[in-house]
Formats: structure tokens, C-alpha cells, sequence
């Protein structure tokens, strides 16, 4: 009776608009911060540390005469074809040290332009995020192996290009460039192209695998690139290392399926199950053979239609999940 009584009483804070979590939380009344909270929404890698990253109720010091908490959902609106792999799809558990982390914890990171972009690695709260993956790698490694597809990327640097924009720097595993456009007021239209470079360091000749991906979409909408033609990655994107050209390390089982410009809420297209090659987390990883000294890792990717959630992932695995 007493926890229905707050709820009814407390308010929710939904929008994503600059400011507004802040603005809200002026407001007189207790409130729930439903900011982050949808686990099947973003890219699992980039949840981890956007959770992370973000101010919990707006409150860099904890403030419990008005802030309840938060709410961490698992909303899984489309169909898949393996319902023991809802977890993994979805990148629950990873996203569930974040979110506990921060919500637990209370404060933040450090002072963030953009929560959907990561840090410098030489900043404050790039530094608060590298430990927390140090953490989050010793939680995977003891308890949690066969559950988590993450590993720590937090740590690479990416210089990306716009069309002809300049070359501006990014950071992490996963790059999302409708949010890095918005922070750097680059105006791009229905279509655009992105083109990254980051290098590689290695001690000596060696192999490693990476996972790469090309638009990820919501597990509550299908809009999106869809699989990739078959030796292609989705959505024309393309991943090159010294030069090389890394294709899909197998043959795809369904190539050229569910590519949707569109949002599929409410449609027939939200019957159509999702698989583990539709996202790059679940996929087999690339095979990669970097060379003693600097690696050139260049990645290319086009925007095509208005609506996309426009991103890339290349995070390298130095060790076997």
C-alpha cells in the first residue's frame, strides 16, 4: 500500500531533451528517473556506458528527499527466435552493473557534453569509466561468462569525418554519429557518409578477432539496415585494417533480410523473430591480423534513408569470450 501510495504521488522523468532531467528535477515532488531505463532501446555496449555516464535523478550528490531511484526495463516488443536469448540479445546483465553502479552509488563520472557519447580517455570521467570496465571485466571473467557479450572499449580513439566535414575526435567501441553530428552541429540531410580511422598497437605479429557492426535496431522496433547481402556487411558499411578489406567471417543464413525504413510498432514486420545474426554482439567475431607496430583500422559508413539510427562498432577481442 505504501509503495503504490508513492508512485501515485511521484513523477517520472522520460525526456531526453538537453537539460530537461535537470530542469525536472527542480520541480517540487518526489520522481523516478526513467531516463536510461530501456534495455532493449540502444546499442547494449553504448547502454553500458551511457547508464554509467549519466547523473541519476539529476543529482551529481544523492538527494533522497526527492529522487526514489530509477527503472531499468526489458521490454522485448518483436519476437525472437530463442527466448533464452532475450538476455543476451538485449545485453542485460552488462547493463545491469551500470545502471546499479550509478543508481546505487548516486553522484556521476564527471561533467559530460552528450551521455550517448564516451569520453576522453584522458578525462575525468574517462578515467572513472576505464576503472569501472576494469571491474566489470574481473564481475564477467568470475560470474558472468557465458552471459555478457561485452568487453572494455572505452579506450579507443577514433578521428571521424563527415562528408567533407573536418575530422573530429571520438571515442569507444561503438560511435553514435546521429549523436556525434548533434554535439558537433554537423547538419548533414536524408543521407550522409561517415568515414573513421583509429590505430592499433601491436607488441608483435598476432591475430585477433573484432566484432563489427553497422546500425543496430531497437529490440522494440525493426527499423534498420537489416543483414547484410551475402559478403557484406549491413548497410553497405565497409572495414578496412592496413588497407585490407575484413568481410563477414561466414556466410549469412538469412542475407538481404529485414531491412526496414521504417517504424514497424503495431506492423506484421514485429512478428518476424529476431536472430543472433542480426546484431553484431551475437555474431561470429571478425578474424583480424595485425602486424608488430601501428595497424590503420578505417571504418565507412553511409546514412541512406532519414530515420536511421546511424552508428558503427568495431571492438576488438584479445581474448576468447
Amino acid at each position: 500500500m505504501d509503495i503504490k501510495l508513492i508512485l501515485m504521488l511521484s513523477r517520472q522523468i522520460w525526456n531526453e531533451a538537453a537539460g530537461s532531467n535537470a530542469a525536472a528535477s527542480q520541480k517540487t515532488g518526489k520522481y523516478l528517473d526513467s531516463f536510461v531505463g530501456y534495455l532493449n532501446y540502444y546499442d547494449p555496449t553504448l547502454f553500458t556506458s551511457r547508464c554509467f555516464l549519466h547523473t541519476a535523478a539529476a543529482q551529481a550528490v544523492p538527494d533522497t528527499t526527492k529522487a526514489l531511484g530509477g527503472i531499468l526495463c526489458l521490454w522485448n516488443d518483436v519476437r525472437v527466435d530463442k527466448k533464452e536469448n532475450i538476455a543476451l540479445h538485449n545485453g542485460m546483465i552488462n547493463g545491469m552493473m551500470a545502471f546499479a553502479e550509478r543508481f546505487w552509488n548516486g553522484g556521476n563520472a564527471g561533467e559530460v557534453e552528450n551521455e550517448n557519447l564516451l569520453p576522453s580517455p584522458q578525462s575525468e570521467a574517462g578515467a572513472q569509466l576505464a576503472r569501472f570496465e576494469e571491474k566489470m571485466t574481473l564481475h564477467r571473467d568470475r560470474f558472468h561468462k557465458e552471459k555478457m557479450r561485452w568487453v572494455a572499449n572505452a579506450q579507443i580513439e577514433w578521428q571521424v569525418q563527415i562528408d567533407d566535414s573536418e575530422p573530429l575526435a571520438a571515442y569507444g567501441g561503438v560511435v553514435d554519429l546521429d549523436a556525434f553530428c548533434q554535439q558537433h552541429l554537423i547538419n548533414i540531410g536524408d543521407t550522409a557518409t561517415a568515414q573513421a580511422r583509429t590505430v592499433i598497437v601491436a607488441e608483435r605479429d598476432m591475430d585477433i578477432e573484432a566484432w563489427i557492426g553497422f546500425c543496430v535496431p531497437a529490440r522494440s522496433n525493426r527499423n534498420g539496415y537489416g543483414i547484410g547481402e551475402q559478403g557484406r556487411w549491413e548497410g553497405g558499411g565497409q572495414c578496412f585494417v592496413n588497407g585490407m578489406e575484413v568481410l563477414p567471417p561466414a556466410l549469412w543464413q538469412e542475407p538481404g533480410k529485414y531491412s526496414y525504413h521504417f517504424n514497424t510498432w503495431g506492423k506484421p514486420e514485429e512478428e518476424a523473430p529476431f536472430t543472433d545474426e542480426q546484431f553484431y554482439w551475437m555474431r561470429r567475431p571478425a578474424k583480424i591480423h595485425l602486424q608488430k607496430g601501428e595497424n590503420e583500422v578505417v571504418i565507412k559508413t553511409p546514412k541512406t534513408y532519414q530515420g536511421l539510427r546511424w552508428s558503427f562498432a568495431f571492438i576488438p577481442i584479445y581474448l576468447p569470450l
